[in-house]
């Protein structure tokens, strides 16, 4: 109108002039500076300390996104008071969420009314720092949202979903190698937990998977998958007696009272209190309801505590009391790993399913050609 902007004339020249960057490439820059590995130099005789490392880059928003949150944002308009006018400003103000999840405080076991929790998925990593999450709400939230009512960013559980699979194919009509099959099969996987999982309120749906196998080529004719269900524990730095809690957040199998173990779980060193005594150790359940440690003494499997914690079959839920881990064995955590009652796998407002690529033991197949008729 001439005022605060200028309409158009036919014939007018339009140039924009913007920047163009490479999204979230540049996020982690800056997190291997030390006093003796500089990041950054800036002349001769300057010293360029980073304070944090760059972080909050994105790629550019898809259109499914701008569908989504688009009229969420309008909706909200700057002001944080529904469970959707948080996820919109979060989202759009803060781009290195993945995947966010918000409830009411009211749905927690045990409730806690007057909070909005939040947990969200970083673009880059697993779970951000109490630092970011301090400046989201000190920056973000407690500006936007309503007097009384008090915001909380939890980082998300993370259930992964180890996948066994054996396919069987008719060798005659296998154009490649019986190898090259095996490698696609277990790419498929991959692809299939990064297109279907890895987002808040996402389940593995084995009918899904098993389709997808299938259709890998056309020489397959069927495939038997199971899955398990790993929990990564991270214990205490200092070795101190601590309780734990493992929640699969999904039912164990458990046919009966007395069933074999359908718990295990990678080593670490644990000092028993009764004599004092640090070993290589692992646990399991008695398929009654409790959790127990184990050694190997000359190759045979030996008990050390039959009485560790307890099991729930039903919620899946998994309580260790008053144990000292010293160390973790490989990686820096333990894999606590259950057989699933189901062969659906849910996840929930908190928890993130998620087929690991980068874990080897992830997805384990095996081909077994046979040459009988489709």
């Amino acid at each position: 109108d001439g005022v605060v902007g200028k309409a158009l004339d036919d014939g007018n020249l339009v140039i924009l002039n913007y920047l163009v960057t490479n999204g979230k490439t540049a996020n982690g820059i800056g997190q291997t500076d030390s006093s003796t590995n500089r990041t950054f130099t800036y002349g001769s005789g300057n010293t360029v300390v980073v304070v944090s490392a760059a972080d909050n880059g994105a790629d550019r928003e898809s259109i499914d996104s701008i569908r989504t949150y688009a009229p969420l944002s309008y909706q909200s308009q700057g002001r944080a008071v529904t469970v959707d006018d948080y996820r919109s400003i979060l989202t759009n103000d803060y781009p290195n969420i993945d995947s966010i999840s918000v409830w009411g405080g009211e749905e927690n076991d045990p409730p806690e009314f007057g909070k909005v929790i939040i947990a969200f998925k970083p673009a880059t990593g697993i779970i951000v720092s109490q630092e970011t999450k301090d400046s989201i709400i000190n920056t973000l939230v407690e500006k936007k949202n309503i007097v009384g009512l008090q915001a909380q960013i939890v980082d998300p559980e993370y259930v992964y979903i180890r996948v066994s699979t054996e396919v069987n194919y008719n060798s005659d009509a296998l154009s490649t190698s019986a190898e090259s099959l095996k490698t696609r099969v277990n790419n498929a996987i991959l692809d299939f937990g990064t297109t279907n999982l890895d987002r808040f309120e996402r389940g593995m749906r084995y009918s899904k998977l098993i389709k997808e196998i299938d259709d890998v080529d056309n020489s397959i004719l069927s495939n038997e998958t199971s899955f398990n269900m790993e929990y990564r524990l991270y214990p205490l730095d200092d070795p101190v007696n601590a309780s734990y809690v493992v929640n699969f957040i999904n039912p164990i199998h458990h046919p009966h009272d007395g069933h074999s173990p359908v718990l295990s779980s990678t080593a670490f060193t644990y000092t028993e209190t009764s004599d004092n005594t640090v070993r290589e150790s692992f646990f399991d359940d008695d398929g009654g309801g409790k959790v127990r440690t184990w050694y190997y003494l000359d190759g045979i499997k030996t008990y050390i505590n039959n009485n560790i914690g307890t099991i729930d079959y039903e919620t899946g839920k998994v309580n260790i009391n008053n144990i000292t881990i010293n160390s973790v064995i490989s990686d820096d955590f333990i894999k606590v790993i259950a057989q699933p009652k189901n062969n659906d796998i849910d996840s929930r407002r908190d928890t993130i399913l998620v087929i690991d690529n980068d874990d080897s033991g992830a997805v384990t197949v095996k081909t077994t050609p046979t040459t009988y008729l489709t």
